[in-house]
């Protein structure tokens, strides 16, 4: 098993950025894999950018991967896009991880001049444009519906050849197909049951199997929304205020996460593997980095070692 934690990203009182570093510091020490952080441009949360955070924690790591899942990427022009993550992955000398998604229906999409009807093309296309500028290519061309490409100098690349890692998000089964299609990892959502992830991943190897691609080559994984806490109650408790902290009050959000004493949290964990998880995003719900720093702590010496 691989285990990755999440990257604090609220800023609701000012950045803590001696935490952050701390934070990000100890990370390391304590081995886990990779640092993730999410997107959420439009909501109530406060959350930094993606990106530019990431930018920030190339600058205070070593080993730690860096990781944002996902990017509503239809939301974004795919040229400046890919030149973000190049320079997220050229600071971090080979470090990114980028996750991408069209989005759901329910997306704003008129705020961003994104037509509803022609979302899912728009993503496709785009990254389709995003892997040509992350080509060795010196110059791209690339003539598409919305996208018109002629002896384009795009320069520098990528560390990561021939880009970095794509990871998918997506419940549906034609989302699944699409990620197995063009992306090189699943990541199942923090917002979807565990009882969803294990039918995604159903449908995900199902899928390896019909495009003929190795799923030795494939990694599945799940972020996990959590909260440890001697008191299985005040883990509740807290679990959800963090939940709706970050969501508001969407519908079904309560039942995704795992909470309680350290026992517990493991149990529900083991059960995400079971389901086929291979790499085990662990995110704490905390209000500052503080709070997530203990329950990161707690995480590494009373959980992870329940599941070796």
């Amino acid at each position: 098993m691989r285990f990755s934690v999440a990257i604090p990203q609220l800023d609701s009182e000012g950045f803590d950025d001696a935490g952050l570093r701390s934070y990000l510091t100890r990370a390391e020490e304590l081995g886990f894999e990779g640092g993730w952080v999410l997107e959420q441009i439009i909501g109530e949360a406060p959350l930094l950018a993606p990106l530019e955070l990431l930018a920030y924690c190339a600058a205070c790591t070593r080993r730690l991967r860096l990781g944002v899942a996902v990017l509503v990427s239809s939301l974004h022009d795919p040229l400046q896009l890919a030149a973000a993550a190049t320079t997220v992955d050229r600071l971090s000398h080979g470090r990114l991880d980028i996750g991408v998604a069209p989005g759901g229906g329910f997306r704003r999409f008129a705020a961003f001049g994104v037509e509803k009807d022609t979302y899912i093309s728009y993503f496709t296309e785009g990254l389709q444009l995003m892997k040509a500028a992350w080509s060795d290519e010196p110059r791209v061309t690339f003539h598409g519906r919305f996208r018109d490409v002629d002896d384009l100098p795009i320069q520098p690349k990528p560390v990561q050849r021939p880009h970095p890692p794509i990871w998918f998000g997506g419940t549906a089964p034609k989302a699944l197909a699409r990620a197995v299609r063009h992306g090189d990892s699943f990541l199942g959502a923090g917002s979807s049951s565990t009882e969803a992830f294990a039918e995604a991943v159903k449908v995900v190897k199902r899928e390896l199997a019909e495009q003929n691609k190795d799923p030795a080559r494939f990694t599945i994984g799940k972020r996990v929304y959590l909260m440890i806490d001697d008191d299985a109650a005040r883990a509740r408790e807290r679990v959800l205020a963090g939940l709706h902290r970050i969501y508001g009050n969407m519908p079904g959000i309560e039942a995704v996460a795992v909470s309680g004493t350290p026992h517990d949290v493991a149990r529900g964990l083991r059960e995400v593997i079971y389901a086929g998880a291979q790499m085990l995003l662990l995110n704490p719900v905390g209000p500052d980095v503080g709070d997530n720093r203990e329950q990161m702590e707690r995480l590494a010496a009373e959980v992870i070692p329940r599941l070796a």
